[in-house]
């Protein structure tokens, strides 16, 4: 480790294998190491240079799309947590849909599998086989051997059981070793259970928030391992999951009991059929459940998939950062894994049921156990890898590599294996009760895609609609570039609030890439240095871009007390802040670089859409300096590039933390102008930019630039192609509404799919330069769906094509 550990100024590796057995001197490719100007595509390069070099993963953009990110979903986990039903299930449904807002993608959460604390008896008794001396020999009066008996009362039973005793003593002796070693676990069991509860105290005033280090920590790790094992064991069964274990790889008895004939195909059908669900997805842990599987399980036609108990064990680094590890559910129960030979049965034999009930995927959950269990097995990164590529493949073989969600997946021995699917989750839980966390969700989803985004796609987590900070998530999923998806409870839903991120066919508008931090974000301690705000940057079709700032001071992650605290004491006040935000934060590429049309001058009013006026080149080349400027909305000055200028159209809102609409405005802006946007605690602002680009003939030209839909939150992800000669502009759009387009002349005529728009539904506000086209539905006012359609999910996805004759 050297001395340098835990310094501020320094960089430590601590390299462990996860099995003591694996030791060595000669460690290569431990760390790659790389500078470069661009931080986005240092990543990038940095991460594919890895993936050549250890060949057990590949990166995103070398993997299919995964098709649930592009669908709205509703996920049953913070709505029934592991007691879902069916009836709650299609009730959660069709209330979305009724609302307008329909869930066309499902994950069943944990509450579905057939799990228990305790190993049921019909399991013991096959791996336990029964003493033949507990009951007499069958005889030809007592029929066939196969057949259970009763012993019929005799006066002679006492003295053949006698007789068969002494025939075999050393199982008598095994009889009565095996009562006296229960009563002694009772007795233990009861003098831990009356020791833990004197030791409540002892343990939250000083083992709770001890240092690692600290005396208090390694005498409860002591304790836990001995004679509070018991104890601590039996209260985690009282109060939690993490105990169980499944008794089969089928659903379990109080789910399947809700259903209409428990029948669990016949529930995905209806829920395909009759609320236009296109994608099912259900959880399971990756070794099944949270401590794994009862031995003596057995897959179909009797398959032995040689289950045996594993102590994961925590590696130094890991209790260095979260010493409470020691006395973890799994880590004091084992966990249940089958054989590595026997791994892909398992994997095949779980996921072949859930395809025979006509589920599409899984959300694959508490994968960063696997790096604990490395003893025996290979070592962590061996033992991980084995576990995720064998779940890989049986998911490839049954529902296609990219229907699976990975979750708790953040070790780098998971990240580091994933060679087929492409969804990983990007943060801890989304915690509804937890306020201290909402904000601290939101800064961690977006550092964490900076890495993890080049191997898959991130997920950044379900959140509830009805939720007090709802909206910060929400603009945090349509800036994310991420799956979206809710877990409210049925009918408690924001439906204005998911209407800004669900279009009526129940998909989503997602931008291109995954959401980062902006440049000037990067290094910013965004949750704790008081002054910064969290911007958020992702890329939209045709050259648009979308930018969020947040505020998310207030909270940070105490590493000493191992919780999330204020960043202040008593009285504290989570400050305000400002952020300035400007095209160039989009990472914008390719784009077109001209001059404004001269007859175009700016405008004087700050909220109104501004044309930036530039007289000649002269004037171009001679505001080249001023590149790194500030500007407010009724700024005008232009900002050259290498030859020419860029230009963009800005549509700003900006969001207050209780979901009102505080302010909007609309303006042209250069590369680097930016507008500053003051935020109180848990307010958001959003930035849509399009590019400004010129359409007519030579001397009648006009200026054009599609914001969007008005009302969403990522509106520019509405646009998905754009054309423009020297009579018309052509668009392919998604979704309804009120489309929003920045030109600099009222057009002559609009087409809606052929067919003129009416003049109602034609807007435009010559003082702003802006024109609204009311989009309406498939269906309304004659227009029909276009013979277009983008593939995304199995089902089309409509477009409509616009035409603007000017």
């Amino acid at each position: 480790v050297g001395e340098g550990w835990g310094r501020h100024d320094s960089v430590s590796l601590r390299i462990e294998t996860g099995d003591a057995s694996i030791v060595g001197g000669d460690i290569r490719d431990i760390a790659f190491v790389a500078t470069g100007a661009d931080p986005f595509e240092l990543v990038h390069q940095g991460m594919r240079a890895v993936q050549r070099q250890m060949r057990t993963f590949r990166l995103r953009v070398d993997k299919p799309l995964p098709p649930s990110i592009d669908c709205f979903g509703w996920c049953t986990w913070d709505a029934f947590y592991s007691q879902v039903d069916g009836p709650g299930i299609v009730k959660g449904l069709s209330t979305l849909r009724d609302g307008g807002v329909p869930a066309t993608f499902l994950v069943i959460d944990d509450g579905w599998q057939d799990t228990s604390d305790k190993a049921p008896p019909e399991l013991i008794k096959q791996r336990t086989p029964t003493e033949d001396f507990t009951a007499p020999e069958s005889s030809p009066q007592q029929g066939p051997t196969n057949t259970l008996q009763l012993p019929q009362p005799s006066l002679q039973l006492p003295q053949l059981q006698a007789t068969r005793a002494l025939k075999h003593p050393e199982k008598i002796i095994t009889r009565i070793s095996k009562s006296l070693s229960q009563c002694f676990g009772a007795v233990v069991h009861c003098m831990s259970t009356h020791l833990l509860g004197a030791l409540g105290g002892y343990y939250e005033g000083f083992v709770a928030s001890a240092a690692h280090t600290s005396w208090h920590i390694w005498l409860w790790r002591l304790l836990s391992s001995t004679v509070l094992k018991s104890a601590i064991l039996a209260d985690y069964e009282q109060k939690y999951d993490f105990c169980k274990r499944l008794q089969s790889l089928h659903a379990g008895d109080r789910f399947l009991d809700t259903l209409e004939d428990r029948s669990f195909p016949k529930l995905i059908s209806k829920l395909k059929s009759e609320h236009g669900v296109s994608l099912v997805y259900c959880w399971h842990a990756l070794h099944g459940y949270w401590s794994g599987v009862h031995k003596g399980v057995c897959g179909e036609g009797e398959d032995d998939l040689e289950i045996s108990i594993v102590t994961p064990t925590p590696n130094a680094g890991a209790l260095q950062i979260e010493p409470r590890m020691s006395w973890d559910a799994l880590v004091l129960k084992g966990v249940g894994l089958s054989s590595r030979v026997k791994m892909d049965t398992f994997y095949q034999e779980l996921h072949s049921y859930l395809k025979k009930s006509k589920v599409d995927g899984v959300k694959v959950d508490v994968q960063g156990a696997a790096s604990m269990m490395g003893t025996g097995r290979g070592g962590s990164a061996v033992a991980t890898r084995d576990m995720i590529h064998a779940m890989e493949r049986s998911v490839q073989h049954n529902f296609g590599a990219q229907n699976c969600i990975n979750c708790m997946c953040h070790p780098i021995e998971c990240l580091y294996a994933y060679n087929e699917t492409n969804v990983a989750r990007a943060s801890e839980d989304f915690f509804p009760g937890d306020p201290a966390s909402h904000s601290l969700h939101v800064a961690n989803v977006a550092f964490n895609s900076l890495f993890i985004g080049e191997i898959a796609f991130p997920d950044w987590d379900m959140f509830q609609s009805s939720h007090s900070l709802a909206t910060l998530h929400a603009v945090a999923r349509a800036v994310g570039g991420c799956g979206v998806y809710v877990s409210d409870h049925p009918g408690k839903h924001n439906l204005d609030l998911l209407r800004r991120l669900v279009l009526p066919d129940g998909s989503v508008l997602r931008a291109l890439n995954h959401g980062r931090p902006t440049r000037d974000s990067l290094f910013k301690d965004v949750s704790r240095d008081g002054r910064s705000a969290c911007k958020i940057w992702n890329r939209n079709p045709c050259g648009g871009g979308i930018v969020a700032a947040m505020n998310v001071q207030g909270y940070h992650w105490d590493r000493v007390h191992r919780r999330q605290l204020p960043n202040g004491g008593k009285g504290y006040t989570e400050p305000r802040v400002t952020a300035s935000v400007a095209p160039a934060d989009f990472e914008p590429t390719d784009f077109q670089t001209t001059l404004p049309l001269p007859h175009l001058q700016p405008s004087t009013q700050d909220t109104d859409m501004q044309a930036v006026h530039c007289a000649d080149a002269t004037a171009t080349a001679a505001t080249a300096t001023a590149s790194a400027t500030t500007a407010t909305a009724s700024t005008t000055t232009a900002i050259a590039t290498t030859s020419s200028i860029a230009r963009w159209a800005v549509l700003m809102t900006h969001w207050g933390a209780d979901g009102r609409q505080l302010s909007t405005a609309t303006y042209l802006s250069l590369l680097r102008h930016s507008r500053e946007v003051e935020l109180a605690a848990k307010e958001c602002a959003v930035f849509t930019f399009a590019q400004v680009r010129r359409a007519g003939k030579a001397g009648a030209e006009v200026e054009w630039a599609v914001l969007g839909l008005e009302r969403m939150f990522n509106g520019g992800g509405a646009l998905l192609e754009a054309s423009a000669g020297e009579e018309r502009i052509e668009l392919q759009v998604r979704g309804q509404g009120s489309l929003l387009v920045y030109m600099s002349r009222k057009p002559l005529q609009v087409l809606l799919d052929q067919v003129p728009l009416a003049d109602d539904d034609i807007v435009y506000n010559q003082s702003q330069a802006l024109l609204r086209l009311q989009i309406p539905a498939l269906g309304e006012g004659g227009h029909q769906e276009a013979g277009k359609g983008e593939e995304t999910t199995g089902r089309k996805t409509r477009t409509r094509k616009i035409t603007i004759f000017v």
